[in-house]
C-alpha cells in the first residue's frame, strides 16, 4: 500500500484532540513567532539606518501601513496584476513546455514496455512523473525570475507609480503564474491520459481450435460452458470461459486486466467477440485497519515487529515457521457493507534469508479471530509475492474452531461468530523457515468498491497543482528582494530542501544514526574511519558529539520550516490503483495554504520596504 505516513481525520488534524494541539493552533503560534522575529529584525535594520528613535518610529509606521494594505486589497487591481502576469508568461513562450512534453510522449513509447508485468503502473508513473517535473520546473523559473527582470528593465515603474499596493503585485503575480501553470498542467494531463489509454488498448481474438465444451458442477446448478484460449497480443494470452446459455463470459486476469467475451450471430454463423481490457486502470476504495500489533517469537503481544536491517522502521517483520504473527484490528465490519464476505487485499513485503527460487512466492496463512470470544477460523494458506497485490475473498460462511474444543471445527457465519460489535482481528503468519513477511498497518485492507479512475487521475493532477502553487508562491517571495539568478537558486534550494525535509527531521529526531551526523560523518570521511567502528574516546570525540548535538536543533528548525513537498504529491496512489481519499486532499490543501499565506505576507512587507520607483 502507498501510505507511508498516516494522515489523521481532517477535523481532528485541524482542531486537535485531547492528546495534541491542532494544526490551526500550531500555525497561529508559528505565525506569531514569525511576526515577533520579523519585527525585531526590521527594527534592528531601521535603527541601523536611521538611529534608535527614528528607526523604531519608521518601522512601526511601515508595519501599520502594511497591515492596512492587507485589509484594503482591491480585487479589481489584483485581477489586473494577474492579467499582466499571464501576458508576461505567454510573451516568454512558457507554453513551449507543452511542446516539449509532447516530444517526451512521442519518444516515450520507445522505452516503455507494454509487455511488463504491470504495464499500467509503468506508463502512469512515466507520464505523471514527467508532468510533475516539467510543471514544477516551469513554475520555479517563471516565478523567481519575473519580478527581478522587470526591476532590472525598469518596466516595473509603470506599475508601482500607480495606486497599486505591494500585496496586490505579489498576489497578482502568484495567481497569474499559477493560472499559466494550471493551463500547462491540464494540457499535459489530458495528453498523458490519452497517451496511456491508447498505448495500452489492445484486442484479442478467441482461438476457435482451443475451445472445448465442458460441464461446470456447482451448488447453483450445472452449467454448459466453452473453455479455451485467446490469441497472443503483447506476448500474453488469456483463458476464456463462455456460458453457452447466456452467450457471455470473460477471460482470466493476466497482467492486471481481463476482457469481457460474448457470442454474436453474423450471417448465421457464431463469432466470438472480446471487449477492451478492463481492470487495468482502477481506483480502489479501501477500508483500512484501525490498529496493527505483533506477536513475538514466544507468542507475546508487542507493538513492533523485527528489524531485518533497514534503517527505515516503517515496516515490521515476522519470522517464518515461528509463533510470530501480525494482527490487524478492523472496526465497522457489518453485513450491510460486505454481504458476500470480506474482499481482502494485501501488499506484504517479502525478505528472504536465503534466495531459493525467487520467482516463487512465500507461503503464509491467514486467520480471523473474534476479539471478545477468541473463536478463530481455520487457517487459509496463501502465496505472498513482492511488489504484487494478493487478493482473497473471505466467504461469509466458513469453518472455525470451537474455543472450548479446538479439535472441533464448526460451520459458522462470519458476522455472527467472528465479528463482535463490528470488530474483527485478522492474523497473518509466515510459514516458511528463514523467510520473513514485512508489513505496516495499511498493507492489509478490505476493498470496499472501485471508484472512478478518471476522477482519481484528476485528483492526482490536483496534488501536482498544490506543489506547483507552493513553488510559485516561494519563487515570487524570493524575487521581491533578490536578483533573478539568486532568486532562482533560492527557490530551487527551497524546493530541494522540501523534498528532503523528512530526512532532515530524521537527523534531528533519531537518537542513534549509523555513521553519525554532520561533523562525525565528515570526520569519518576525512580520516577513513568505517561507519561501524566506534570513535576513540577523547577530546575529538567530545567535540564532534557536541557540535552534532547543536546541529540537531538546526536540523529541527529547518525541517519544520520547510514543507514536505514529496508527501504533497499523491500520484503514487493513482499509479498503484488506489482512490485518493478526500481527507488527504483536504489536509494537504490546508498545509499548502499554511505555507502560501505567510510567503505572500513576507513578500508584501519586503516589497513595501523597497523604494522601487523613487
Amino acid at each position: 500500500m502507498v501510505i507511508e505516513k498516516e494522515i489523521p481525520p481532517f477535523w481532528e488534524w485541524l482542531l486537535g484532540s485531547s492528546q495534541q494541539l491542532g494544526a490551526l493552533v500550531q500555525w497561529v503560534l508559528v505565525m506569531l513567532g514569525l511576526l515577533v522575529l520579523g519585527m525585531i529584525l526590521a527594527t534592528l535594520i531601521g535603527i541601523g539606518h536611521y538611529g534608535p528613535t527614528r528607526g523604531v518610529r519608521r518601522t512601526l509606521a511601515r508595519f501599520w501601513e502594511g497591515c492596512l494594505d492587507l485589509i484594503h486589497i482591491s480585487p479589481r487591481r489584483v485581477l489586473g496584476m494577474t492579467r499582466l502576469a499571464l501576458q508576461e508568461a505567454i510573451r516568454r513562450r512558457v507554453l513551449v513546455a507543452f511542446l516539449l512534453f509532447s516530444v517526451i510522449l512521442l519518444f516515450g513509447g520507445w522505452f516503455l514496455d507494454p509487455e511488463s508485468r504491470n504495464p499500467a503502473k509503468q506508463y502512469l508513473d512515466f507520464v505523471l512523473t514527467a508532468t510533475s517535473y516539467l510543471v514544477l520546473a516551469v513554475a520555479v523559473v517563471i516565478s523567481a525570475m519575473s519580478l527581478p527582470t522587470d526591476i532590472a528593465r525598469k518596466t516595473i515603474y509603470t506599475v508601482v507609480t500607480k495606486p497599486v499596493r505591494p500585496i496586490e503585485i505579489v498576489l497578482g503575480r502568484v495567481l497569474g503564474f499559477t493560472a499559466i501553470g494550471t493551463l500547462l498542467l491540464l494540457l499535459n494531463g489530458f495528453a498523458s491520459y490519452i497517451f496511456v489509454i491508447r498505448a495500452l488498448d489492445h484486442r484479442h481474438e478467441v482461438d476457435p481450435e482451443t475451445l472445448q465444451k465442458q460441464t461446470v458442477i456447482s451448488d447453483e446448478g450445472d452449467r454448459e460452458v466453452l473453455r479455451g484460449e485467446t490469441t497472443a497480443v503483447f506476448k500474453h494470452r488469456h483463458r476464456v470461459e463462455i456460458d453457452l446459455k447466456t452467450g457471455k463470459g470473460q477471460t482470466d486476469i493476466v497482467r492486471g486486466h481481463w476482457h469481457q467475451v460474448w457470442i454474436e450471430n453474423r450471417g448465421g454463423r457464431q463469432h466470438y467477440v472480446l471487449g477492451p481490457p478492463e481492470g487495468m486502470f482502477v481506483a480502489r476504495i479501501i477500508h483500512l485497519a484501525d490498529d496493527l500489533t505483533f506477536l513475538d517469537r514466544e507468542g507475546r503481544p508487542t507493538k513492533k515487529g523485527l528489524n531485518v536491517g533497514n534503517q527505515w522502521h516503517y515496516r515490521g517483520y515476522i519470522e517464518g515457521n515461528s509463533r510470530m504473527a501480525a494482527r490487524w484490528r478492523f472496526r465497522n465490519i457489518t453485513p450491510q457493507r460486505y454481504p458476500k464476505g470480506l474482499p481482502l487485499e494485501m501488499t506484504l513485503s517479502v525478505f528472504r534469508a536465503h534466495k531459493g527460487d525467487i520467482e516463487r512466492g512465500i507461503l503464509g496463512s491467514i486467520v480471523l479471530e473474534n476479539p471478545r470470544t477468541g473463536m478463530r477460523s481455520v487457517a487459509q494458506n496463501f502465496i505472498a509475492r513482492e511488489y504484487s497485490v494478493f487478493q482473497m475473498l473471505i466467504p461469509r460462511f466458513l469453518k472455525a474452531k470451537d474455543p472450548e474444543n479446538p479439535d472441533l471445527e464448526l460451520e459458522v457465519d462470519l458476522f455472527d461468530s467472528l465479528v463482535d460489535n463490528g470488530e474483527l482481528i485478522i492474523e497473518i503468519q509466515c510459514l516458511e523457515s528463514r523467510q520473513y513477511f514485512g508489513m505496516a498497518k495499511p498493507d492489509l485492507y478490505i476493498k470496499v468498491t472501485d471508484g472512478s479512475f478518471r476522477i482519481n487521475f484528476l485528483k492526482g493532477l490536483y496534488t501536482i497543482w498544490l506543489q506547483m502553487f507552493l513553488m510559485v508562491a516561494a519563487g515570487v517571495m524570493f524575487s521581491t528582494f533578490l536578483n533573478a539568478a539568486i532568486a532562482l537558486l533560492s527557490a530551487g534550494a527551497f524546493t530541494l530542501g522540501g523534498i528532503y525535509s523528512q530526512q532532515i527531521l530524521y537527523l534531528a529526531t533519531e537518537e542513534q544514526i549509523i555513521g553519525g551526523r554532520s561533523f562525525e560523518a565528515a570526520y569519518r570521511l576525512l580520516t577513513g574511519t568505517p561507519i561501524s567502528a566506534p570513535l576513540e574516546e577523547g577530546p575529538v570525540q567530545t567535540l564532534l558529539l557536541t557540535l552534532d548535538a547543536g546541529m540537531r536543533w538546526v536540523y529541527w528548525v529547518i525541517g519544520h520550516m520547510l514543507p514536505d513537498i514529496t508527501s504533497l504529491g499523491d500520484v503514487r496512489w493513482v499509479t498503484s490503483g488506489y482512490d485518493i481519499p478526500t481527507n488527504n486532499l483536504l489536509v494537504k490543501t490546508f498545509v499548502v495554504l499554511g505555507f502560501v499565506v505567510p510567503l505572500l505576507i513576507i513578500g508584501h512587507f519586503i516589497l513595501k520596504s523597497r523604494e522601487l520607483a523613487k
